[in-house]
């Protein structure tokens, strides 16, 4: 039997723009110190959007710390527009790869592909999800480099 992990997941309401949206979408976000994986997922949106409300649900002394846009706080991005399987990035800073970002972005993938976004209530808390490592292992994740 596969080890389990436990996630963070958490499905926000966010509000629609009038422009061109992708759904669903998710952001994944590691914490080191902890070693745990938070997930935001919406239905729609964009992920700027998805980043603030989730930052909003974080202690004071922890989102004052995040930078302001998600591509620079978040481990991986993603979405599932019309599609088999979801797109999944890990964010590669510094041009180092770092285990944990892929580790964030096969999260992801798993909860997007579990469509976590329609199963559980829209309303911005967190919850814990237990994955199993075969699953983590088998999500597909690409890169998506940043030269910062």
């Amino acid at each position: 039997m596969s080890e389990k992990k436990i996630i963070n997941v958490g499905v926000f309401s966010i509000k629609p723009s009038s422009s061109i949206e992708n759904t669903p979408i998710g952001l994944a976000f590691h914490s080191a110190e902890l070693d745990e994986f938070d997930i935001a997922v919406a239905d729609q949106g964009h992920h700027q959007s998805l980043y603030a409300a989730y930052m909003r649900t974080l202690p004071c002394e922890i989102s004052s710390q995040m930078p302001g846009m998600y591509f620079d706080g978040a481990d991986a991005f993603g979405f599932h527009d019309n599609t088999p399987l979801p797109d999944v990035y890990y964010l590669e800073r510094q041009g180092r790869h770092a285990i944990s970002q892929e580790m964030a972005a096969r999260a992801l993938f798993v909860s997007l592909c579990a469509r976590t976004y329609y199963h559980l209530p829209a309303d911005n808390r967190m919850r814990e999800m237990q994955v199993s490592q075969e699953r983590l292992d088998k999500a597909i994740v690409r890169s998506a480099r940043q030269s910062t």
